[in-house]
């Protein structure tokens, strides 16, 4: 049994070079997946495809989000054929989701056009257990600049918007090593376009390789990893984040750990004119309680190049309610933080990408970190970035981030808050923004429901002190009309305060939103 295993790792060897050789000459990232797709020796399996049709129409009284004695009213028809395809296999897991918008205006007819939005994530088992091919990719729009006018819709002050698209691929290598230890190599090509030349794009290459013990086997679980993460940006600036790290930990008892993390940090940003190097060693140290079922309490302190940092989260559920609260004190690049957000189609979260903090997750889901895997998805206060203004630094990040959930009958209520500051590495400047949410969805009947929803964000940008206030307010009553068709008729509020940039000037958005969607099964 060992010789044909033996013949396979050879041979992959020997392809993994080409491989990544391959990869790396693809021009056009919106073709990764189908080459990861096509490449894979997966056999078939079951395949599900769904298509639908979206017809919306709108009403804004503010199509340019212009000041009141500009504002312009439009009717806004939405057109969205899409499909969703999911495939399965003993090997092979697959899920597409497309959407295809088009955008017409019957006054402001210049404006019209097409969006495409699509979220797709497949793995493949190329050796048993052992190589596996990641791929991940989206398409969206995302706001270019938050101190220009914003709305929550793709449609309104269009100028403003931005289609981006990301692309993963990732080969993974995995290996047990006897009955006590295992661990895993993966190199990832990341890629983030804008198709608006003023948006800062990038490309990233990730090698990222860990080592665990079986966390279930000893009183002294360890885990050591190491991460290298290569960034190129259009402005012809680079940037690179390396750490390696080891963790030990000991169980004192089935509810309480003890955890201590040592490690070594570099990041170099480099541009044509100068480069900046920072790093030195770290280390954190922390405690994890879990008490029970319901309840998580973990936390950390440590020393970073940049002096003292805290981390920590509170998980705790009630039989009708569920808490939820995180703490982050890290260096990040601005890719990192983006990508991760648009790949993983969420908000800014405190539990990043980094490996530095003791909370960060690690690579190896069996090893799911300080923070635990399938942590509680963070809310969405706007829909978008609260730091759109992109930036080519790395910079200390602070984020606080709270939500609790209540369902019980026919109620789900949710209210969140956050507070995030960044400062940049290479200069003084710093921004943040702090804001909160809440929505309440009430099911009248079997086939209909309303969501109340509002929210607040004040954000205060880099290097102007410019900054704004942004509110919303809305309802919506949705409905199935028929086991394949789908209705809903919804009015929102929206007014923004600035108080200094680019729009200076306050403007307010009512609008009135008619849909239909019909799905096929």
């Amino acid at each position: 049994m060992a010789r044909p295993r033996l013949h396979r790792l050879k041979a992959l060897q020997n392809s993994l070079p080409v491989a990544i050789q391959i990869v790396h000459r693809v021009a056009r990232p919106r073709t990764l997946w189908l080459v990861a797709l096509f490449a894979c020796p997966c056999p078939a399996g079951d395949w599900r495809f769904s298509p639908n049709v979206e017809l919306d129409e709108t009403y804004t009284d503010n199509v340019f989000l212009a000041p009141r004695a500009g504002a312009r009213d439009d009717f806004v028809t939405q057109l969205t054929p899409g499909f969703t395809l999911r495939g399965s296999g003993r090997r092979l897991q697959f899920n597409l989701d497309y959407r295809l918008q088009n955008l017409y205006y019957a006054n402001a007819s210049q404006l019209a056009t097409t969006h495409q939005q699509m979220r797709t994530a497949a793995s493949a088992e190329l050796i048993e257990h052992s190589v596996f091919l990641i791929l991940r990719s989206t398409t969206r729009q995302e706001v270019i600049s938050a101190q220009n006018a914003v709305s929550l819709d793709n449609f309104a002050n269009a100028e403003n918007i931005s289609d981006v698209t990301t692309t993963e691929l990732s080969p993974q290598f995995r290996y047990r090593l006897g009955s006590r230890a295992h661990g895993e190599f993966r190199y990832s090509l990341e890629d983030l376009r804008h198709d608006n030349s003023s948006v800062i794009s990038s490309k990233a290459r990730v090698a990222t390789a860990v080592l665990d013990s079986r966390s279930d086997t000893t009183r002294w679980p360890w885990h050591f990893a190491y991460q290298h993460y290569a960034i190129d940006y259009d402005t012809d600036t680079a940037t690179t984040l390396e750490n390696a790290l080891g963790e030990l930990r000991y169980l004192a008892t089935r509810q309480l750990a003890f955890a201590a993390r040592v490690g070594h940090e570099s990041n170099v940003t480099r541009s044509a004119t100068n480069a900046l190097q920072q790093g030195g060693q770290f280390w954190n140290a922390g405690v994890i309680w879990r008490p029970g079922q319901r309840t998580s309490i973990e936390g950390a302190i440590g020393r970073h190049y940049f002096g003292k940092t805290f981390s920590g989260s509170i998980r705790q559920r009630w039989r009708h309610f569920d808490w939820h609260a995180d703490y982050l004190n890290d260096v990040f690049a601005s890719q990192q933080v983006q990508f991760t957000n648009l790949i993983d189609s969420a908000d800014v979260s405190c539990l990043g990408s980094s490996a530095t903090s003791l909370t960060a997750n690690a690579p190896l889901s069996t090893f799911t970190g300080l923070a635990g895997l399938g942590a509680t998805p963070e809310f969405s206060l706007l829909g978008m970035d609260l730091f759109p203004v992109r930036s080519d630094k790395t910079f200390q990040r602070q984020c606080l981030r709270t939500s609790v959930t209540m369902t019980k009958g026919k109620n789900n209520i949710s209210v969140g808050y956050f507070r995030e500051r960044r400062h940049f590495d290479s200069s003084d400047q710093a921004e943040e923004a702090l804001g909160s949410s809440a929505s309440w969805d009430w099911r009248i009947a079997t086939r209909m429901h309303s969501v109340l929803s509002g929210g607040w964000q004040r954000s205060r940008f880099a290097g102007d002190n410019s900054g704004n206030d942004f509110r919303y307010a809305g309802i919506a009553l949705l409905r199935q009309l028929q086991p394949d068709l789908t209705g809903s008729l919804g009015y929102r509020h929206t007014l923004r305060d600035a108080t200094s940039g680019p729009d200076t000037k306050a403007y307010s958005e009512n609008i009135v939103t008619l849909q239909l969607r019909l799905s096929w099964h």
